[in-house]
């Protein structure tokens, strides 16, 4: 389950820069952009997986994609 993006903001801004923040829980490719402005660094794991113990390489890819250098 995700963070609520207005938690992380406000996270953020109380560390006094996005590169402090890592968000760690409910990261999927569909809305870790929403979370780009507040965090660095995203861990993920059931949000690019088919099952508990299998990634789907196509949803590692677009996490990728959209956690990408803009």
């Amino acid at each position: 389950m995700a963070w609520a993006v207005e938690k992380i903001r406000v996270m953020s801004e109380a560390a006094g820069s996005p590169g402090l923040i890592a968000v760690a829980s409910g990261m999927t490719p569909e809305n870790v952009g929403a979370y780009k402005p507040y965090a660095k660094y995203f861990l993920v794991s059931t949000g690019v997986s088919e099952s508990f113990t299998k990634l789907d390489p196509s949803r590692v890819r677009a996490f990728a994609k959209e956690v990408g250098n803009d």
